[in-house]
């Protein structure tokens, strides 16, 4: 790591945290995002706390919200990994699938969203259209 950069690293790092924090609380505020949770209380309280955002001078959208209480949601406290960004979390979906995309991750080559969407698009594909060293 280049010394010069690590302020604007820690900055990130903050930004990245604040993401995390702001998930947490629209999970515990307006419920869970998932219909088939027992923590689910549809989109009102959701809606109800971007309204809030809007009137004290915050421009969000509610998928901005929505997107944030998602990730939070899905990777819980345990599955947050403190060494990649809050954007990797939120590209690929889910805690399983971002492990699999860091377990198959060839040497040398940088994990970046654009990466974990090219993997994510060739695993949503069918097998048959996949290349035969990616079926087995």
């Amino acid at each position: 790591m280049k010394p010069e950069y690590k302020t604007i690293l820690h900055a990130m790092q903050t930004l990245d945290q604040t993401r995390w924090d702001l998930g947490d609380a629209l999970v515990a505020k307006c419920g869970a995002p998932d219909p088939t949770s027992a923590g689910y209380d549809g989109p009102g309280k959701l809606r109800a706390a971007w309204h809030y955002m809007l009137e004290n001078g915050y421009d969000c959208t509610l998928e901005d919200l929505s997107k944030l209480r998602r990730v939070a949601y899905v990777f819980g406290l345990s599955a947050r990994r403190s060494d990649i960004s809050w954007d990797l979390h939120a590209e690929s979906g889910t805690p399983e699938m971002l492990q699999a995309i860091m377990d198959g991750i060839p040497k040398g080559t940088s994990l970046t969203k654009s990466y974990i969407a090219s993997i994510r698009k060739q695993r949503s594909r069918p097998s048959s259209q996949r290349p035969m060293d990616e079926r087995y």
